[in-house]
């Protein structure tokens, strides 16, 4: 909120940040409430933690993470353009331009946002070709008895 209106070049940086951070924040609430649910629900049933039990069905719960996935998503793809389109501006307002820059700490942040987001989603790939191939070839990591 601080940087608001210091990004004239593109007005809708600061705006995806806010966005962005607000929507995780309500992404990780809703986790964090579904999982207390949960236990609450086992605790009070006498369920095992470690139990299987029956997905929600029917209360909407995965109707809204889906909703919220795609929103997070569309505004990731919206954010990437935004930044892109004003690639490495200025960082400080010129005396004859003074609507040409963007605050130093919002293009910075949009970017290490953005770079984290593609780390991620690289580190995610990574895992799951590695356990495929583990899956697919279990005998490369058990070694055959005597």
């Amino acid at each position: 909120v601080k940087y608001l209106n210091e990004c004239p070049v593109q007005p809708n940086l600061p705006v995806y940040l806010l966005v962005v951070g607000s929507m995780g924040l309500v992404r990780v609430l809703n986790l964090l409430w579904k999982q207390f649910r949960r236990r609450r629900m086992r605790k009070n049933e006498g369920i095992e933690l470690d139990q299987e039990e029956e997905p929600d069905i029917g209360n909407g719960s995965g109707f809204t993470d889906a909703i919220l996935n795609l929103f997070l998503l569309a505004w990731f793809i919206v954010g990437q353009f935004w930044t892109y389109s004003v690639f490495m501006p200025r960082f400080e307002a010129e005396l004859l331009n003074p609507h040409n820059y963007c605050h130093k700490n919002v293009y910075i942040f949009t970017l290490i946002h953005i770079g984290f987001v593609y780390v991620m989603f690289l580190a995610s790939i990574i895992f799951l070709i590695a356990l495929t191939m583990c899956a697919a070839c279990p005998h490369i990591l058990v070694k055959p008895q005597r």
